[in-house]
């Protein structure tokens, strides 16, 4: 193996090489670590525990890094927790699948919902940004299913709190 220092020209070149090459054989590789894994799970694992403890401050960074950029998926496991802890049954499915189903509009009000508006509670104009609503709600026996969540404001979602809509 060269051990050998490499200028930063240099690396920033084989960087982009190795970014290439992995998405043009990503599949490839997802295949041979799936296998990997799957034939020795427990060495897997501990390999893994093992660097993580090695490299806590990068784990860290990485963890921070991907949470802001990834927030739907800190919604999308919530909902789930919450689901599996009513035993009510769920299925995966992203927001821009249910805004594809069911478009833009709040089921409840029906005025447009401002997807580029906050969604957390408190921020700036939350109250007309994107929320899942369950249309039966999950504390009164509802799923987490695409049949069952609607887009709304989130505003209207709170209004609602676990009460089924009433027309």
């Amino acid at each position: 193996m060269d051990k050998t220092i490499k200028c930063e020209p240099c690396k920033e070149s084989h960087r982009e090489y190795l970014n290439g090459y992995y998405s043009k054989n990503s599949e490839n590789i997802k295949s041979n670590r799936r296998k990997k894994y799957l034939e020795n799970p427990e060495y897997e694992r501990e390999n893994s525990r093992q660097w993580r403890l090695k490299n806590l401050e990068a784990n860290r960074v990485y963890q921070r890094q991907h949470k802001k950029k990834n927030p739907h998926l800190k919604r999308e496991s919530e909902r789930r927790r919450r689901a599996n802890r009513f035993n009510n049954g769920f299925e995966y499915y992203k927001e821009s699948e249910v805004l594809e189903i069911y478009g833009t509009i709040c089921h409840i009000c029906n005025i447009d919902i401002d997807l580029s508006a906050p969604r957390l509670a408190g921020a700036s104009g939350w109250e007309v940004g994107l929320h899942i609503d369950h249309v039966v709600p999950l504390s009164k026996g509802g799923s987490d299913t695409l049949d069952n969540v609607r887009p709304a404001h989130g505003s209207c979602n709170v209004k609602k709190h676990a009460n089924p809509l009433s027309k």
